[in-house]
């Protein structure tokens, strides 16, 4: 991920807090090369367009019109931007709603409520809205109304998982109706970036204080759908939102999720016409989707990370020793082989092969199985120990793989199979002992380590704390200088794996799968669906 506010590199030159004085959309580095991007495009063949008499392929015209029906790989926990949330949720409150800023496909930062922005000085972001914008529910988003919304975030006495990635936030003015001004209690090289994802969503004031608590099942934002109903464990759909502020957008009539946690039925589903859109492709089933002539495989480099989160404060991984025989068991090359089919990459840490602050030379965590036993009796279980590990139906193969390794040094994994909904609730609490799962990853390494590895992350679910890490990640969002923060960043990175914070196992690509109606949609690196451009050709 990449920020936006400190010094990126693009091609050719550096981006200074400076830059952003213009009020231009500066954002991220170009970082993926160019044979990444090439690997990344769609990769089974598509339609050709119509050739014309000359024999010059025509190009094809959206059309307007359509029900897209997408299959999620969990079960929705709630369309709730500020509140705890997976990818299959991310995928819906993308569609819901709009930020002030918004990431295209590179991870640049491009302008969505906020037409432009400024930076008078280090803790002074300005930002002014686009005319006209309006909620699902009537209501003007005007800058009162994304006060309001932000503020509700930023409350305490709210319920709002994201609240901490806004900490650095003093108070919010509404300036004029059309400038909201963001002051800030420490420079920020994350801010807009942070903005850019689910802390940046607007929701409407009016819905806010008519549904309260159950906003989540109610939601209500400026997104380029509306929504219209949700039957749990069934389906959830959207309509078109014919006053969104982008004109001609979107395209479809409708869309409908459904959730399907077993991934091989949601691709016999798509296969056989009953679907028209996997938004989680299994690793396994890339190669046949490609080789599928009827269906077509979109891919991107991912920002995200897998492997299993330890409880640092209660059951046997309470104990840094035992964590650490639990990680000297695990090959995590078997895993990605064996669990991921091969696609991706052995991860040495939380900041993936995409990111700015990835370090290639960062050491991988060999599986040594006399270290593994020397640690279990460091930790007064030389015989080994049971754990109770939590998995969703998704990752059920990587934890049966933990299993099968630790088993080896005496380590009893008791595996715990749960839906995602029921899982997050759990892992987020204090009664679990280990969960295997991911991180979707986020735009700015910031991301990918304040959520869940800072003592006051939203997403803290193995209660890590550390001052060193806390004090790292508070120094990582104030410094501006790229070089610098990556030195911070791979200095958590290594605190974290002496900490033994999170057994980090691999990191995936971004996979989804359609059919060959299903046209102008893209694979982002961050795992959401963007259907603002999405049509169906048939």
């Amino acid at each position: 991920m990449n920020s936006s506010a400190g010094g990126d590199n693009f091609p050719g030159r550096r981006i200074g807090r400076r830059d952003l004085l213009r009020g231009a959309a500066l954002s991220g580095a170009a970082f993926w090369t160019a044979n990444l991007l090439t690997a990344c495009q769609q990769r089974s063949p598509v339609p050709r367009a119509p050739a014309a008499a000359s024999g010059t392929p025509v190009a094809e015209v959206p059309k307007r019109g359509g029900i897209l029906r997408v299959a999620l790989s969990n079960e929705i926990a709630g369309v709730d931007p500020y509140g705890n949330t997976s990818v299959s949720d991310k995928c819906v409150y993308h569609a819901v709603y709009d930020g002030l800023l918004g990431l295209d496909r590179d991870l640049r930062i491009v302008p969505q409520l906020a037409a432009s922005w400024a930076m008078p000085d280090e803790r002074t972001y300005v930002f002014t809205l686009r005319d006209g914008l309006v909620f699902h529910d009537g209501t003007p988003c005007d800058a009162q109304a994304v006060k309001q919304s932000l503020d509700w975030l930023l409350d305490p006495a709210n319920p709002a998982q994201a609240r901490p990635e806004l900490s650095e936030v003093q108070d919010l003015v509404a300036t004029d109706r059309k400038t909201v001004t963001f002051r800030l209690k420490t420079p920020s090289s994350a801010l807009l970036t942070t903005l850019a994802d689910r802390a940046g969503k607007v929701v409407s004031p009016t819905a806010r204080a008519k549904y309260g608590k159950d906003l989540a099942r109610n939601p209500v934002g400026t997104g380029p759908f509306r929504f219209i109903e949700w039957l749990q464990d069934d389906h959830l759909t959207l309509k078109r939102f014919d006053d969104y502020w982008d004109k001609g957008a979107p395209l479809l009539d409708t869309v409908v999720f459904r959730p399907i946690p077993d991934q091989s039925v949601a691709l016999t589903e798509l296969k056989t016409g009953n679907v028209d859109l996997v938004s989680f492709l299994d690793p396994k089933d890339l190669a046949e989707v490609r080789a599928n002539t009827r269906l077509v495989s979109l891919e991107a480099p991912g920002l995200s990370f897998w492997g299993v989160l330890p409880n640092t404060t209660r059951g046997p991984l309470a104990s840094k020793p035992l964590r650490e025989a639990l990680s000297f068991a695990i090959d995590r090359e078997a895993i990605l082989a064996a669990a991921a089919f091969g696609v991706g990459q052995v991860a040495h840490g939380p900041i993936p092969p995409s990111s700015w602050a990835y370090d290639p030379d960062a050491p991988v965590i060999r599986r040594d199985l006399e270290r593994a036993k020397v640690k279990l009796a460091e930790g007064g279980w030389p015989s080994g120990f049971p754990v109770r590990v939590l998995t969703p139906p998704s990752l059920q193969r990587t934890a049966q793989l933990v299993q099968a390794q630790a088993r080896e040094v005496g380590i009893d994994v008791q595996i715990q199979v749960l839906e995602a909904t029921a899982l997050f609730s759990i892992a987020q609490g204090s009664d679990n002992e280990a969960v295997v799962i991911g991180w979707g990853g986020r735009a700015d390494p910031d991301g990918n380590v304040f959520p869940m590895f800072h003592t006051k992350g939203g997403w803290n679910g193995g209660k890590y704390s550390s001052p060193e890490v806390d004090r790292l990640i508070e120094q990582g969002r104030i410094v501006s200088d790229q070089a610098e923060r990556k030195r911070i960043y791979q200095a958590i990175q290594q605190q974290l794996n002496q900490d033994v914070a999170y057994i980090f196992t691999n990191f995936r690509p971004v996979l989804h799968a359609t059919n060959t109606s299903v046209r102008g949609l893209q694979a982002h690196p961050d795992q959401a669906l963007r259907l603002q451009t999405t049509w169906l050709s048939a």
